[in-house]
């Protein structure tokens, strides 16, 4: 009795194992799973980052709380970046918009949106081709400093120079 009750159960643990081989284990072949995508991150020349830097002061404008308004040393700055900007026409270029942490997510983010497009739209006032921009909102998502200290350093824009813009990025303005 106790060796077909162990016939019995050795079987049935056999079918089971079975029944799961080739499913969740094959690699290659019609049941393979398709291959995801691997993108990779944008990594801007160093050189032309120093030389951006060098030429405008600052690839970051800071703003007042709750605002989009560029004030007289954010424009000074864009003005600086404007001019290499534009001779350096080949460059394709990323405005982040950020915010502190003192609102809510949703409101951060259209506040972030607001002072990308007001540096892009100053750029493009200056002569920098709109075709060549793409604003992007990280709202209160990538502080500098987190919760404590200074923060207005939170409430900016950054102007990122890339060679190309990659492909995984969509060539437009986000707008409210």
């Amino acid at each position: 009795m106790r060796s077909s009750l162990f016939l019995l159960g050795s079987a049935a643990l056999a079918l089971s194992a079975c029944s799961h081989a080739g499913s969740d284990f094959v690699v290659d072949g019609p049941n393979a799973p398709p291959a995801k995508p691997v993108y990779e991150p944008y990594v801007p020349v160093e050189e032309t980052i120093d030389d951006f830097i060098t030429a405008a002061g600052s690839n970051t404008v800071l703003f007042e709380t709750d605002t989009s308004q560029l004030d007289g040393d954010a424009r000074d700055t864009l003005d600086r970046q404007a001019a290499w900007l534009i001779t350096h026409r080949d460059l394709a270029i990323l405005i982040e918009g950020h915010a502190d942490h003192r609102a809510s997510d949703a409101y951060n983010k259209a506040l972030g949106r607001r002072r990308a497009n007001a540096v892009v739209d100053y750029l493009v006032k200056k002569g920098v081709s709109r075709s060549r921009f793409t604003a992007r909102s990280f709202g209160e998502g990538k502080p500098i400093i987190d919760k404590g200290g200074d923060i207005q350093i939170n409430r900016r824009a950054v102007t990122v120079v890339l060679d190309a813009m990659p492909e995984d990025m969509p060539k437009f303005i986000e707008r409210n």
